[in-house]
């Protein structure tokens, strides 16, 4: 069975159980339902469907340069509050004075926007990037002990 038929076979079985559970198909009818449904779906897998239209390019040649939309920076405020509200102030304190930068670039606040998300994430990458270093030791020829 090639990859697609399964995937359309597992999405069928998932079907045919609904529709046990709500008393349209017998226990009995499973394997035979679900190949009915599998054949009738894998009729339609050469035919293409919107695949031959033109693609549009949505690009605007900005990408990510250009200062942040409104849009963003409304996203921003409100994944501040979320993580106000989760006890992360230090976060979204610094989230605050970035996006009231006028400078925000577009960049700059995907960048904040991803950090946001997942605040717990951000805060372990850091911790795990800033080393700790120990002092060194002094000479212990001229050192005593006690």
């Amino acid at each position: 069975m090639n990859k697609d038929k399964l995937i359309v076979a597992q999405v069928a079985f998932k079907g045919v159980i609904d529709l046990i559970v709500n008393d349209k198909v017998e226990i009995n009818d499973v394997e035979s339902t679900v190949d009915e449904f599998v054949n009738i779906i894998m009729k339609y897998q050469d035919q293409t469907f919107g695949n031959d239209l033109p693609k549009r390019n949505i690009n605007t040649g900005q990408g990510m340069q250009g200062n942040a939309s409104d849009k963003q920076k409304a996203f921003i405020n409100t994944l501040i509050k979320e993580v106000e509200s989760a006890g992360y102030q230090a976060l979204s304190s610094d989230a605050k004075e970035k996006v009231a930068s006028p400078n925000l670039s577009k960049q700059d606040a995907s960048n904040l926007i991803e950090i946001l998300q997942n605040p717990t994430a951000h805060l372990q990458k850091v911790a795990n990037e800033t080393e700790v270093k120990a002092k060194p030791m002094p000479d212990t020829d001229d050192v005593v002990p006690f």
